[in-house]
């Protein structure tokens, strides 16, 4: 007797051995996932400087290259022709001395130096407008994390009331999800805003109170 594949049933049997799988390893991602976090935040966390580099490089690089070519090597050419002008002025038909002075080493140096300086205050200058609603947001968002958990809590019993143990996990997992968010956010991310803002204010304030007084003793 010859056995012959019914191609329906077939694809019916494939059909629920994915979808069964695909279950098995969502269930399984959703059980691990500190620890999937945990190694994609580590991963992250190894290539976060030397993206920045490139980030912080391509932003900055047009800048310092603006601040040297244009200006501050025209500026010592321009130095450098006045003195020379100077020189044959006050000491007509005798060579000038040769030029020692590295202008695109010295160009280029400060150029850099200056662009960090700018860039350093503007962006302190937009974390110090920005972090205060920042930390306000975040204060609000915790203390309304009750009532947050609360309305997803009701939403997933009223949707799966028909399935309890999928009901029953899926509650579980929210609410550790929700604990672990708000135990974050109370206790690392929030403290670290305000430090973060206390030392800004202080520098600010500091600068601004030595150019006051440069500006006064002036």
């Amino acid at each position: 007797m010859n056995f012959k594949w019914d191609k329906k049933y077939l694809y019916w049997g494939v059909t629920a051995f994915l979808v069964i799988a695909a279950a098995i390893v969502f269930f399984l991602g959703l059980s691990q996932i500190k620890e999937i976090l945990d190694s994609v935040f580590s991963f992250l966390s190894i290539l976060t400087p030397v993206l920045y580099g490139f980030v912080i490089a391509y932003i900055l690089c047009p800048i310092a290259t603006f601040i040297e070519k244009p200006c501050l090597r025209r500026l010592f050419y321009i130095i450098q022709d006045k003195k020379r002008e100077k020189f044959e002025r006050e000491h007509p038909g005798e060579e000038p001395p040769p030029k020692t002075f590295p202008v695109r080493k010295v160009a280029r140096v400060m150029s850099v130096a200056i662009t960090m300086i700018l860039a350093l205050l503007i962006l302190t200058g937009i974390i110090w407008v920005l972090l205060p609603q920042l930390i306000d947001t975040i204060t609000m968002l915790v203390n309304n994390m009750p009532t947050y958990v609360t309305q997803i809590s009701d939403w997933v019993s009223q949707t799966l009331r028909n399935y309890p143990e999928v009901e029953a996990y899926v509650l579980q997992f929210t609410g550790g999800i929700s604990d672990m968010l708000n135990n974050w956010l109370s206790t690392e991310l929030l403290p670290q805003m305000n430090n973060i803002w206390n030392l800004i204010s202080s520098n600010v304030m500091n600068i601004i109170s030595v150019f006051m007084n440069l500006c006064s003793a002036s």
